[in-house]
């Protein structure tokens, strides 16, 4: 089997014209990565009897049934801020931005549920980053890095690498506060982008090769018996990654 792989760019136009091209090139199958909804592409793919696989994503509720293949970011999130709070955080805060993303969403959701299960002693505030570059990160670090010591997080769970990269240099840049000796800074993607931030990035790492196994293995099940096949949502658990943002 041939793949051709194609970027949307987060452009759910652009994804919908790539979709109907590869519907016109008469695909085998399609493994659709979205960042949002997509009950019409995952229609128009199903209108024309080809198989299509969500990664990531969970199948919109109105939509045609189908497979879903996703990294369990609730898990994620818990891990993430697990991980601060037995190290000695309590004060955490969770940095993102595009809070109507799925995975965004249930990231908080599990830093939410750690929080929870600590007990009053362990708090956590949301801060909205305005964007998910490295500059975005780095101008939300700057401003924590200014605020007054009883007002600053001792713990930041970052939504997506960069955001906990732009953070962490903002912070060793522009301040002498210590990273993680005051504050602790842990990702929810190791996305392989460490080597541009100044300090290697503890991350809670998606397996993009389980995922990626996983549901080529529901495509090829459903190709070969689509009578057969059953529809399923399998979420893949992830793991944490120790570097040197955070207290070991």
């Amino acid at each position: 089997m041939q793949v051709i792989g194609l970027n949307a760019l987060s452009d759910k136009q652009r994804q919908s014209d790539m979709i109907r091209l590869l519907i016109q090139m008469n695909v085998a199958g399609i493994l659709l990565s979205t960042v949002e909804d997509s009950p019409d592409d995952v229609a128009a793919a199903r209108a024309a009897n080809i198989p299509i696989i969500l990664i990531d994503h969970t199948n919109p509720r109105d939509a045609d049934p189908v497979c879903s293949v996703m990294t369990d970011n609730v898990l994620v999130g818990q891990i993430a801020a697990e991980e601060l709070i037995r190290t000695g955080c309590r004060k955490l805060a969770f940095l993102a931005h595009s809070f109507d993303y799925e995975s965004v969403q249930d990231r908080q959701l599990g830093v939410q549920k750690a929080v929870m299960l600590a007990g009053g002693s362990v708090s956590v505030e949301i801060i909205d980053s305005g964007g998910l570059y490295i500059e975005d990160g780095y101008e939300s670090g700057s401003r924590i890095a200014k605020r007054p010591i009883d007002e600053r997080p001792d713990g930041i769970i970052s939504a997506t690498d960069t955001l906990g990269i732009g953070c962490i240099n903002a912070i060793l840049t522009e301040s002498d506060i210590r990273v993680p000796d005051d504050i602790s800074v842990i990702s929810c993607e190791n996305a392989k982008t460490e080597p541009v931030g100044m300090l290697p990035l503890t991350s809670v790492e998606p397996s993009a090769a389980d995922i990626g196994r996983k549901a080529m293995t529901q495509m090829l099940d459903h190709i070969e018996d689509e009578d057969a096949h059953v529809h399923a949502t399998a979420l893949i658990k992830p793991t944490l990654v120790r570097r040197l943002s955070t207290k070991h």
